[in-house]
């Protein structure tokens, strides 16, 4: 067979097999589905009508809009939920199967193969996920650039995939590795990046270099106003490209020993052997 085709039918195999693994995932699922509805649905019970002033950082200066309370918390909760499920999911993918895809590797898969069919499918989770994100806030409230916000929720579901997967291929306990992500998410995208609370804040240098703040200000500028905030979009990618890349260089780290153990493994090649079929 074509060495091209037959790359790609592996690849195509790997993506089969983690829609099978997402659809095994129960668990999953139901995070996928229900938390999304369940707490845009409580803020949407509970946040009141009063208006609260919100800080926007741009390159050269601070906009300060005047927003309800509804508003400005159901977008702040769609982009936490974005971050902490992106999270999830790569956790799940790069760390309960990860010995199986040591085997694979082991068998003669190449790790871009894997590594290609693994990224893709959590880049496509994320993207179904945030443009069901938009879809729901945009029902419950305005929002000015939808385009701008559902790419907002896209970079951050990246950038918290990134760190699910790093807490998945460095912690062996899967709790453990849950509870890293529960805290990060908790800590950054759930509590400091709220833009009523950071508004009113002390020490805004350290929020600013959180994983979830330039991503959270993109949402906020397409969700709040009609102003793009280019460097937003520039400091995503940033964060994106180097947690993508620390990711990629521990999955090569850990896949090293088996791609080795795989060349020892090797059968000799006929220039190495005897007619008769001996090793010389």
């Amino acid at each position: 067979m074509n060495p091209s085709v037959k790359g790609l039918s592996l690849f195509a195999r790997l993506v089969g097999l983690s829609v099978r693994e997402a659809g095994r995932n129960t668990m999953g699922l139901i995070l996928f589905f229900a938390i999304p509805v369940l707490f845009l649905g409580v803020v949407e019970i509970t946040a009141g009508e009063g208006i609260v002033p919100i800080k926007l950082y741009y390159p050269e200066e601070t906009l300060q809009c005047l927003l309800t309370v509804r508003h400005a918390c159901i977008v702040f909760a769609a982009a936490a939920l974005c971050g902490f499920l992106s999270a999830y999911y790569a956790l799940s993918l790069f760390h309960q199967n990860f010995e199986y895809f040591r085997f694979c590797v082991f068998s003669g898969m190449h790790p871009a193969v894997l590594l290609a069919g693994r990224f893709i499918f959590l880049v496509a989770l994320i993207v179904l996920l945030a443009g069901a994100t938009t879809l729901l806030t945009g029902m419950l409230v305005t929002i000015y650039q939808p385009f701008v916000v559902f790419a907002g929720f896209v970079l951050i579901g990246i950038i918290y995939g990134a760190c699910g997967g790093i807490a998945g291929t460095i912690v062996r306990d899967v709790l453990a590795a849950f509870l890293a992500v529960a805290l990060l998410a908790d800590l950054d995208a759930a509590w400091l990046q709220n833009p009523v609370y950071y508004t009113s804040g002390q020490n805004l240098g350290l929020i600013r270099w959180l994983p979830a703040f330039y991503p959270c200000q993109m949402i906020f500028a397409g969700g709040f106003t009609e102003d793009p905030n280019p460097a937003a979009l520039s400091g995503s990618l940033l964060y994106a490209a180097v947690l993508l890349g620390i990711l990629l260089v521990i999955i090569l780290f850990r896949l090293r020993g088996v791609r080795r153990g795989h060349a020892l493994h090797e059968p000799p090649s006929a220039a190495h052997q005897s007619p008769s079929g001996v090793q010389s």
